[in-house]
């Protein structure tokens, strides 16, 4: 079946404007220095967001990066022959970027211009490939060739194709063949948001939850053996159960070259809020040797680029062995101590459990309150939570906003969800139902952080303060000592713990996105109560939760780090 965005349109709206796209696009290219000016207000006219289709048009820097990532001599190679294709090339920027690199290659080799240009026609041209499904970016494509080069050079063919529909002979078949290089920027959009049709296709050939990984496993297939991939894509596929296939793709199959990794979670792309932290992944097509290393570049943002950072690390040593979560540390010795870290025994193997709160809007839809009254619990939403050490706090006044009420009742509703526990409801699935009467304690913490958050951890820890009732909503996880060991440190422990630097560096090390969620705390490994540990664990609950460089010292001890 074809996965195309054309699906998200209206087509008998969109068809009439992409008709009458061409005249608008001719006058616009007039003062505009290239295409990506006119096609964000096409996007405007037709009531599309870009980002909804999961298009982030490529700002300069990018694309360089994405190019200094494949072999040295990969222009060279094209010039004799090797064949490369952009499987998404939207408006061919990166294909442009190619041409304007094989110009100035011949150029450097003491050819004219004009001489220069007509080699990249006959022997570079002939070599290069974009697929793209959407007939407005194809349109596109050929007027940003014509307006960057003035016609002199001509345009690579442009497949008006499903790169995700072809296997691997209809790939041989559509374009003559497999690849030496794929490059590019795949469509970012979350598969809940596909059609259902294409959401099945995608979820049942790729086992991805964005459409970036299905592309990024199917450019690997158009890959000769030995072929080379660079591509920029979100950094969540370093992580999570949903990206489990791609991981063990590249972590078996695959050689990588060079991963360089992007903190900032800033704005890299041209008309989109993307705020994830991003990656630039190079790989060979080969299955890697026990003792190939990767090239690995950590960044705070794309101007920070540069290799004098780089260090390498053992591609088997990139993986974790639970989950084959990929590890992306900013040196050797981060990766020592992450080692150290998950030979512990992690939070289930203490006797804790980790949860989510429900969703609250709809399944107690018809109990939630604007004001408190008799009967009625405080609400915990994810933005409530606050991080001020062991203090109840949680903000205390909560605007009534729209769908959005601070409490909820309790009476007149059966087989109600939030079970009883000593201090407070806790608004949980019903399986915690058999313990949640023991628990005395809880941490509660934000699913997700936010841009403007100082640390990736936001959360509280609750006990001789918790209010008389409460729900959790579906924006907060919860931790409580469900059967603890005998050896487990107290809940209140492992808070302070959470909350000192080590952990924070940890969780940016193994965490995909801004979630915190059971599979990354599954690396977490937390010392046992022993001679070694008790006099540390002590210190750690009687320092004042406030104190954070006295709890990072006492953590750091505790770890040996």
């Amino acid at each position: 079946m074809a996965i195309g965005f054309s699906d998200f349109f209206d087509q008998a709206l969109v068809l009439p404007k992409v008709l009458d796209f061409n005249a608008k696009a001719e006058a616009s290219l007039k003062c505009a220095d290239d295409f990506l000016a006119v096609y964000p207000s096409l996007l405007e006219d037709l009531d599309v967001k870009q980002g909804t289709l999961g298009q982030f048009h490529t700002k300069e820097n990018i694309v360089d990066i994405v190019l200094d990532s494949l072999p040295i001599n990969f222009i060279e190679r094209i010039a004799s022959g090797a064949k490369l294709l952009d499987p998404s090339c939207g408006t061919a920027n990166f294909l442009i970027h190619v041409v304007e690199r094989a110009i100035a290659f011949f150029q450097e080799k003491g050819l004219p211009p004009e001489e220069a240009i007509n080699s990249v026609n006959e022997k570079v041209i002939p070599n290069l490939a974009g697929a793209e499904i959407d007939p407005v970016l194809l349109r596109a494509a050929c007027l940003n060739f014509e307006q960057k080069f003035g016609g002199k050079i001509r345009p690579p063919v442009f497949h008006e194709i499903d790169s995700l529909d072809l296997e691997d002979e209809k790939a041989t078949d559509a374009f003559g063949g497999k690849f030496d290089y794929v490059i590019g920027n795949p469509p970012w959009v979350e598969v809940k948001r596909l059609p259902d049709r294409i959401k099945e296709a995608v979820q049942e050939i790729y086992s991805v939850s964005n459409l970036y990984g299905a592309f990024v496993i199917q450019g690997v297939n158009f890959l000769k053996a030995g072929g080379a991939l660079s591509y920029i894509v979100p950094r969540s596929f370093t992580g999570g159960r949903y990206f489990f296939r791609l991981r063990e793709l590249l972590s078996k199959e695959t050689s990588i070259q060079k991963i360089s990794y992007y903190t900032n979670r800033n704005q890299e792309f041209y008309g989109g809020d993307v705020l994830q932290e991003i990656v630039v992944i190079s790989l060979e097509k080969l299955p890697p040797a026990e003792d190939h290393l990767v090239s690995c570049l950590p960044c705070v943002d794309i101007d920070d680029f540069h290799d004098g950072s780089a260090f390498q690390v053992r591609q088997t040593d990139l993986f974790s062995h639970h989950d084959l979560m990929m590890l992306l540390a900013r040196n050797q010795q981060e990766f020592g101590w992450i080692k150290k870290i998950s030979a512990f025994p992690n939070f289930e193997e203490h006797g804790l459990a980790f949860s989510t709160g429900q969703l609250v809007l709809h399944r107690v839809k018809d109990y939630l309150k604007a004001e408190s009254a008799p009967g009625c619990y405080r609400i915990i939403y994810g933005h409530d939570i606050l991080n001020e050490g062991d203090r109840y706090s949680f903000q205390q006044e909560v605007a009534v906003k729209k769908d959005r009420f601070p409490y909820a009742t309790t009476k007149g509703r059966k087989n109600f969800d939030g079970r009883r526990t000593q201090k407070g409801y806790a608004a949980t699935e019903s399986s915690i139902e058999t313990y949640c009467n023991r628990f005395k304690e809880i941490i509660i913490c934000r699913r997700r952080s936010h841009k403007g958050d100082k640390r990736r951890f936001v959360g509280i820890y609750l006990s001789s303060e918790l209010p008389n009732g409460f729900f959790l909503e579906n924006g907060l996880n919860y931790i409580v000592a469900k059967k603890p060991s005998p050896t487990a440190p107290s809940l209140k422990v492992f808070y302070r713990i959470m909350r000192s630097d080590l952990f924070e560096r940890y969780f940016q090390i193994v965490s995909s996105n801004t979630q915190l969620n059971k599979n990354d705390m599954y690396l977490f490994g937390i010392p046992k109560v022993g001679p070694d540990t008790q006099t540390m664990y002590q210190e750690l609950e009687a320092v004042d939760g406030n104190d954070v460089i006295k709890i990072n010292c006492i953590v750091e001890s505790l770890y040996s780090v």
